[in-house]
């Protein structure tokens, strides 16, 4: 796709008019083209034959962000710590997320949870006990249960 250039369209109309244009767009590519002589009036007159009538720009220089009616989404890893050749779950065990550093620490059973986390990129979990050293492990996805192996070992949920 064409970045500009293109009366038909390209990557930049596709981004910024065709979303919030309805309708076909005449030429699309011609209000991007710098060697259109008339195009930010010909952008001004298509914007306000689309009810687009006025920007509250001292707002916007002001960086004021309008209430947000609804919180974003947040993860919530649960899962427990299990060492040993027999998977025994370990109390106690500190589980950490690697980026954040967070961390909780398991109950008398091993589980954890870790709540309110932003989950935008695969994560890995440490858990450690004790002097023992941590042993990372990655969080492959969500939904159902992942065993993990590793020394001590995390299972998530």
């Amino acid at each position: 796709m064409p970045v500009s250039g293109d009366r038909q369209g390209g990557i930049l109309p596709a981004l910024f008019l065709e979303p919030d244009i309805r309708g076909a767009i005449h030429h699309p590519g011609r209000y991007f083209d710098s060697k259109e002589k008339n195009r930010d009036q010909a952008l001004d007159l298509l914007m306000m034959t689309e009810s687009w009538r006025r920007y509250p720009w001292k707002a916007i220089l002001d960086e004021e962000i309008p209430d947000i009616a609804f919180a974003p989404e947040r993860a919530e890893i649960r899962g427990v710590v299990l060492a040993g050749p027999g998977r025994e779950p370990v109390p106690g065990a500190k589980v950490t997320v690697e980026s954040t550093r967070k961390s909780v620490v398991a109950d008398e059973q091993g589980r954890f949870v870790i709540r309110n986390l932003d989950l935008f990129e695969p994560e890995s979990l440490i858990a450690s006990k004790g002097s023992q050293p941590g042993y990372a492990q990655p969080v492959p996805g969500y939904g159902d249960s992942h065993p993990l192996s590793g020394a001590p070992g995390v299972r998530c949920r």
